[in-house]
């Protein structure tokens, strides 16, 4: 009986202390444990479809936006916003009004309010947002004591635009999101921005016509004050449609034409149609960076040489132990493919695998690539998350997260999970996930793409797996098999000739197929028209590619 009255006691002390709680201390405790959202996903049969951005403060319905942008100004000690009817209003209050909703994209224009928004996100342990300015400086300021949150630079007001300085001004600042124009954001652009491994969001009007154009130019994201008509084009397609190709990576170059690492290796890839090569670096013990995937240098001979031990002379001079070796072929340096890029192949990216894990590596890949200006056309991939996170510091472009099962990868399924490993993504690599297939599931790649992330996955080596990734969105495929890109098409483009209209697939090997007779002129909405293509995978599986749509 005892017990029973001091229970009874402690309950109504408990109601009583928290019936006097000030509300905004209430208030304060309902922005924690920020990953709790329930984002909305559109019903679309878009391949890994664009995620939402409302652009600006908006009502909710059953369909709401992934996440809202919310332009933020200090008045006094106060930080304010707009709400839904563009009043002016606490920041506060409006993301106590789209929590467990949608995520925040909180947008700055000065350096007092950039400092005022650090110290309240730290204060609310808001970690799930986005933060974006023009000005790469204040978004850092925000961003400097919380890592967590997701630094992105916008740059839709921009109209000298080009892939090198966007990369450059993206790299230069450790972020790896952009926003950028409707004028820029063709499809070719935001393709080479994304095989960078940039996530693309595209600030775009609200009329059918330009929805429907960005999200057929592939962007990861649309930015619009019309969000409802946003995912009402989404919605609208309702079978299996391609808009992103996936990019194709070879692994070690094309190990089904020559020795892996070498020149012929990645010449082949590249003809073949890939537009990544993956290569392996390590430093030999006169200082030198050459490309090898093993400790022991596979030469002809009883002899084994550790490259680590090993001059560079030596190990360039032999012959290569492999079955498929010409007699030309040898180790090279990573200096020797960093010339054949610059000069032959500018628009293919270099992803350079980190054999060889201690920093003085990673700062000799830096001093090389600014040699070479190729800092634009790199991507390093590893394990190791300090060397990634000093990796990024240096700056030297970006870093890949490779999360197989020595790292920790984790098979998750569901929004939270995908938010853990958006941290550590952003933390420690930049915004990037690369893992083995058996770490990755639908629900991953399609929540972890709503925090700006993108997926990549290694190594398919069948057709049949290769055609079942590409039907799953993901942003790049490793593989052995890098010839089988040829029977995926980029784009599909119309022009008018003699006054009609011809459509052409632009295939990933560079050839192009007159495919007139094959499309057919679709409704897109209200005077919106484009062309439709479906092409058949060698897997069976059927998939639309779509021409831009134009007016009717």
């Amino acid at each position: 009986m005892l017990k029973k009255r001091i229970v009874s006691v402690l309950i109504v002390l408990c109601l009583l202390l928290s019936s006097a709680l000030p509300s905004a201390l209430a208030d304060s405790e309902a922005l924690i444990d920020s990953y709790q959202v329930d984002i909305y996903a559109p019903a679309t049969a878009i391949v890994m479809a664009p995620t939402v951005v409302s652009d600006g403060m908006t009502a909710f319905t059953d369909k709401r936006p992934a996440t809202v942008c919310l332009p933020v100004t200090l008045e006094g000690d106060t930080l304010y916003t707009l709400d839904a009817a563009g009043a002016s209003a606490t920041l506060d209050s409006q993301l106590l009004l789209i929590k467990g909703l949608a995520m925040p994209m909180l947008s700055i224009q000065d350096a007092q309010s950039a400092e005022a928004l650090r110290a309240y996100l730290n204060e609310q342990q808001l970690s799930n947002a986005f933060v974006t300015a023009g000005d790469a400086a204040l978004v850092k300021a925000v961003c400097q004591n919380n890592m967590y949150l997701r630094p992105v630079l916008d740059l839709s007001d921009r109209a000298d635009l080009s892939i090198a300085s966007v990369c450059n001004a993206v790299y230069e600042n450790g972020m790896n999101i952009v926003i950028i124009g409707e004028a820029f954001a063709t499809p070719e652009n935001i393709y080479q921005l994304q095989q960078r491994y940039l996530t693309v969001f595209v600030r775009t009007s609200g009329d059918p016509l330009s929805l429907h154009t960005q999200i057929l130019s592939g962007a990861n994201g649309i930015i619009t004050e019309n969000w409802p008509g946003a995912i009402d084009a989404l919605e609208s397609y309702t079978e299996t449609t391609v808009v992103r190709p996936t990019h194709v990576i070879g692994h070690r170059g094309n190990n089904e034409a020559a020795p892996d690492n070498t020149l012929r290796s990645i010449v082949s890839a590249i003809e073949v149609g890939a537009d990544i090569v993956e290569i392996d670096v390590r430093m030999t013990k006169d200082g030198h960076l050459i490309l090898c995937h093993d400790k022991i240098a596979p030469l002809v001979g009883r002899t084994q040489y550790t490259v680590s031990e090993t001059e560079l002379s030596v190990l360039t001079s032999m012959e290569l132990a492999d079955a498929r070796a010409e007699s030309t072929d040898r180790l090279i340096t990573l200096e020797d493919a960093f010339i054949l890029i610059k000069e032959s192949y500018p628009h293919i990216v270099l992803e350079l695998d980190l054999k060889d894990r201690r920093m003085d590596v990673v700062e000799a890949i830096h001093d090389l690539a600014v040699k070479y200006d190729m800092l634009a056309n790199i991507a390093l991939l590893s394990s190791n998350l300090s060397l990634n996170a000093k990796a990024i510091a240096l700056p030297l472009g970006c870093a890949v997260l490779n999360c197989d099962s020595k790292s920790g990868a984790v098979r998750a399924g569901n929004a939270g999970q995908s938010a853990y490993l958006a941290e550590s993504s952003y933390r420690l690599t930049g915004g990037y996930l690369c893992q083995e297939y058996l770490y990755f599931s639908v629900n991953l790649i399609e929540n972890a793409k709503h925090q700006g992330m993108t997926s990549w996955i290694y190594t398919m080596n069948t057709a049949r797996d290769m055609d079942n990734r590409f039907l799953q969105g993901f942003a790049g495929i490793t593989t052995n098999l890098p010839s089988h890109g040829a029977n995926w098409a980029r784009y599909l483009k119309t022009e008018t000739v003699d006054g009609v209209q011809k459509a052409s697939l632009h295939m990933y090997d560079g050839t192009v197929r007159d495919v007139t007779e094959d499309c057919e002129e679709v409704t897109l909405a209200e005077g919106v028209k484009a062309l439709r293509c479906k092409l058949t995978l060698t897997n069976k599986k059927t998939y639309a590619i779509y021409s831009l749509p134009f007016a009717e």
